[in-house]
């Protein structure tokens, strides 16, 4: 754990999965955890082996030895939880790590009770399970595996926010870097615009005439083309209608609020999908549909009864149909929620 502490993704906070940000803590310091950490496994293994040691040069009774592995097992699953949590890793794996440690806990004080034979609890224990194999064994084996599996997956989340990280640093490079050449190509424009100034000052009548037609036809176009861009997010926003387009590669990068509340989603969601990795399409024949009309450019219609990855029974009209952006081949696939007209006409 300790060689994960000066990582990026182990001091920056993170969103919870309902969308909340967690409560900001005090910096993690990885010498500060490394100490509690350090401290804590020591603490516990003392606690053990002074158990050992006393029923073996002593013959301490199970009262003394089991409780001070009762006290090492706490200040292990401690421990644990607080590095855990300070390392801000998911909230279900600090709960598994929570739950594992409590069994352990549990099992061991099962172990001190059943010692006094006399107390009731020790009876109801005896009648309730004579072998211990439930609350004593069984507590132990589960909260044993419950902290191991939560210590690995810790380790497997840092390391996905680690890539995830690189990724992102990554991208903004490249963004930087094309903002770099852009502004290169700009400066190279306005050059050779200065250029052309002073090679037209004979005319400069005319060219100041010739200009400022330009600039209203660029003006013009750029109105025009505005308005059909919020024309066309306005279709695409309010269509009662499902939209979905996707690049010629799967991405998915346009997803309007029909579509999503049709299958049971969110835009984001459908903006992460890839229509080749989607299960519901392989399975009911959809993208082999999908594949076809890239390849052929011919659309395909039809009605498809199924149970979106998002868990909601759908009826879909649908329609696949391919167009270019540029040279880029892109699917565009339009799709209608007919589950109530089915339920109607089964009636």
């Amino acid at each position: 754990m300790a060689t994960n502490l000066s990582h990026d993704p182990a001091v920056i906070p993170e969103e919870r999965d309902a969308g909340t940000r967690r409560q900001e803590d005090y910096p993690v310091r990885a010498g500060h955890l490394a100490g509690i950490l350090g401290i804590g496994v020591v603490f516990a293994a003392g606690r053990e082996l002074l158990g050992r040691f006393l029923y073996q040069q002593f013959a301490a009774p199970y009262a003394i030895t089991g409780t001070l592995t009762l006290l090492a097992i706490c200040a292990w699953g401690g421990v644990s939880i607080y590095v855990i949590r300070r390392l801000r890793i998911a909230p279900w794996i600090l709960r598994t790590v929570s739950i594992g440690a409590l069994f352990l806990v549990l099992s061991q004080f099962v172990s001190l009770i059943r010692d006094y034979s006399s107390l009731l609890p020790a009876r109801i224990l005896a009648r309730l399970d004579p072998t211990g194999i439930v609350f004593e064994e069984g507590l132990f084996v589960g909260g044993l595996a419950l902290l191991f599996m939560g210590f690995y997956l810790s380790l497997f989340e840092v390391h996905q926010s680690n890539l995830k990280t690189k990724r992102e640093h990554e991208r903004l490079a490249h963004e930087v870097k094309e903002r770099e050449q852009a502004q290169q190509e700009l400066r190279l424009l306005n050059a050779e615009l200065e250029q052309r100034v002073e090679e037209r000052t004979t005319a400069l009548t005319l060219s100041n005439r010739q200009l400022q037609e330009e600039i209203e036809e660029r003006q013009q176009a750029e109105a025009h083309l505005t308005d059909a861009l919020n024309f066309n997010q306005t279709l695409i926003a309010t269509s009662p209608v499902g939209i979905l387009v996707y690049k010629d590669s799967g991405e998915c990068i346009v997803a309007n609020a029909t579509m999503a509340a049709s299958v049971g989603a969110t835009q984001a969601d459908l903006l992460r999908q890839n229509f080749r990795k989607i299960g519901a399409w392989r399975e009911f024949g959809i993208l082999q549909m999908a594949e076809a009309v890239l390849s052929t450019g011919e659309s395909s219609s039809g009605a498809v009864h199924l149970t979106t990855g998002f868990g909601k029974n759908v009826w879909f009209q649908y329609h696949l149909a391919r167009f270019y952006a540029g040279v880029q081949k892109h699917l565009l696939c339009l799709a209608e929620d007919i589950l109530a007209c089915r339920m109607l006409f089964t009636l």
